[in-house]
């Protein structure tokens, strides 16, 4: 009979603490969803002025900076894979035989950055605008 006793008072007591865990939890869930919401409707506030505002220039303060951080690394990720893109190419057409490159040192007034790129001559004919003439630092 003690032992029953026992095993039945801790049984409730288990019993007890998951009731608190799952009110806290629904807590949680309820703030959460709360939250979620008012993101939706500030995001939908904001969107409705962009569109009646469109002329007008974005500013952004200190509270921007994780969003503008967020957007760089996007950027940066899609010029990483433009970049890499870009050097397959180039290794395709040398291998082929229709594209040389040759190193030139660039200046950047506006930077003052001294840097060295790869110009590519095009063969053949295939840039007869440029006439295979890609100087120029940009």
């Amino acid at each position: 009979m003690c032992c029953q006793n026992s095993r039945a008072e801790r049984q409730v007591w288990l019993l007890q603490k998951e009731k608190a865990e799952l009110k806290l939890r629904l807590t949680d869930l309820r703030r959460s969803h709360a939250f979620l919401r008012d993101i939706r409707e500030l995001n939908q506030q904001y969107l409705d002025y962009r569109h009646t505002h469109p002329k007008e220039k974005e500013t952004y303060g200190a509270s921007s900076l994780p969003a503008l951080l967020l957007e760089t690394r996007h950027i940066q990720t899609t010029e990483q894979q433009l970049s890499r893109i870009n050097n397959q190419t180039e290794k395709r057409l040398q291998r082929n035989g229709i594209l040389t490159l040759r190193e030139e040192t660039c200046y950047n007034s506006s930077t003052d950055v001294l840097r060295k790129r790869n110009m590519a001559e095009v063969h053949d004919g295939v840039d007869e605008q440029n006439n295979g003439d890609f100087s120029g630092c940009h």
